[in-house]
């Protein structure tokens, strides 16, 4: 994959030289090669040149079109991610924001780039934890998916689980579950039963079990989501690894020591040499090994991982 991505960039970066020195003055390809090269450089988390690249699509996108353009509309939305993606909400927010005051403009309200942007908006308001505003943009969304795209199709089970996991943030456990269930409902109408749509919706009934202290239900949950994932993505993708940490957690509540620590400090070190910026998640598998070895009696071990806690708080300035 990162052979691919490298052929990639280095197409759109020679597409974009030529472009530079045939063209008079910017065109809708540019904008568009500037964008997708931006989106390939966000993919990879590289957000300060994908800020740098969407910017300049997006400068190109106006001089050619004028603001309200769907281009723009675009491109401004891509440049929301990417601010989102890197934590700048604030950004984020005004650009989500602009991009839905045009396309409601040019569009209207009743369609699916709408509800896009409408979910868009709930995310980025979990992130900003203000959860009431962002239960209300999901909302809007599920609604706005479920009259243009029918009740049976796997968009609006999305929806749903995205309302499962805002009120998950809200400690609204019965009602989450119900959006998880509902969701994977949907999803059977219409996808494969291994369909990774299928095992997220699985993985957060596993931490909506786990939260509650059901844990012989979260561990099933959990499996089944992770056997999935495994089978259908890429073994680097975040999303198995995730699923790991949560079935290490679950099974150490469990008091099956050996077992989560299969799981606990593989992903760990996973996550060290992979994710290294996922601060969060570094450090709460961390905190779990630690309490995992002092459970099993293994005080070198927990004073070990117990060191390297501390150091990477202090190389990450965090308390």
């Amino acid at each position: 994959m990162v052979g691919d991505y490298k052929k990639a960039d280095s197409l759109y970066t020679n597409s974009i030289d030529i472009l530079q020195k045939v063209l008079q003055k910017p065109t809708r390809e540019f904008s568009n090669v500037l964008n997708d090269q931006a989106l390939i450089k966000m993919y990879y988390g590289e957000y300060n040149l994908a800020d740098k690249l969407f910017k300049q699509a997006l400068d190109a996108a106006i001089n050619v079109h004028g603001e309200k353009d769907r281009n723009t509309a675009v491109i401004m939305n891509n440049l929301a991610l990417n601010y989102s993606d890197a934590g700048d909400l604030d950004k984020a927010e005004k650009y989500y924001n602009k991009s839905l005051d045009i396309n409601i403009q040019l569009l209207g309200e009743n369609r699916p780039e709408i509800g896009t942007l409408y979910n868009n908006l709930g995310y980025l308001y979990t992130l900003k934890k203000d959860y009431k505003l962002a239960e209300e943009y999901l909302e809007k969304s599920y609604n706005l998916k479920r009259t243009l795209k029918g009740e049976d199709h796997s968009d609006v089970g999305l929806a749903l689980n995205n309302l499962g996991v805002i009120n998950i943030k809200m400690t609204n456990y019965r009602k989450a579950e119900k959006y998880f269930i509902d969701a994977i409902k949907q999803y059977k109408k219409s996808l494969e039963p291994d369909h990774p749509y299928i095992a997220l919706s699985q993985f957060w009934l596993g931490k909506v079990n786990l939260e509650t202290g059901k844990l012989d239900i979260a561990e099933n949950y959990l499996r089944k989501s992770l056997k999935t994932r495994i089978k259908k993505l890429p073994a680097e993708n975040k999303d198995i690894w995730r699923t790991k940490t949560e079935l290490g957690i679950c099974l150490f509540k469990q008091k099956k020591y050996k077992e989560a620590e299969s799981f606990l400090v593989p992903t760990l070190e996973f996550y060290k040499s992979n994710f290294s910026d996922d601060t969060e998640q570094i450090i709460k598998l961390y905190e779990n090994t630690v309490i995992l070895y002092k459970a099993m009696g293994n005080k070198q071990k927990a004073e070990e991982y117990a060191a390297q806690l501390k150091s990477f708080k202090e190389k990450t300035n965090q308390k």
